[in-house]
């Protein structure tokens, strides 16, 4: 179980909703179907997401598009960066993490996360409070 946004939740369930209305679940046990009814596939899934892409213009700094697989590296590093800045311990939310990107354990995740200024600078600012609380005690 993934704890979902509500307007995740209103999404899905506006998809499911025209799914139904277009006989699909009859053709697949499968949540997400092409306009055929055909389970989703990786080729299909990575069609459609190049194709968005280009129409938004997405580009990587380095001129490259994003692939799939970097939505997933930055969402890893945004959301461990949020925790740092929230106050929140890493360390004890990284099983959450893990069940977000799909996995059983943050050792099959670490290598989703990349070091960003943003992200080194929240870990330190964190590394800093802890060193000041224990020079006070």
């Amino acid at each position: 179980m993934v704890p979902l946004h509500t307007t995740t939740a209103v999404h899905l369930k506006q998809y499911a909703d025209r799914r139904e209305h277009k006989c699909h679940t009859r053709q697949s046990t499968m949540f997400f179907v092409t306009d055929c009814g055909h389970p989703l596939d990786q080729n299909s899934l990575w069609r459609w997401f190049s194709c968005a892409t280009a129409k938004l213009g997405l580009h990587l700094p380095d001129g490259r598009r994003p692939t799939l697989h970097s939505l997933r590296h930055s969402f890893a590093v945004h959301r461990l960066t949020q925790w740092y800045e929230d106050g929140a311990s890493a360390a004890e939310l990284a099983p959450t993490l893990s069940v977000y990107l799909g996995h059983v354990s943050p050792r099959e995740s670490y290598w989703y996360v990349s070091s960003t200024p943003r992200l080194l600078g929240s870990a330190l600012n964190r590394f800093a409070e802890f060193a000041v609380m224990g020079d006070q005690s």
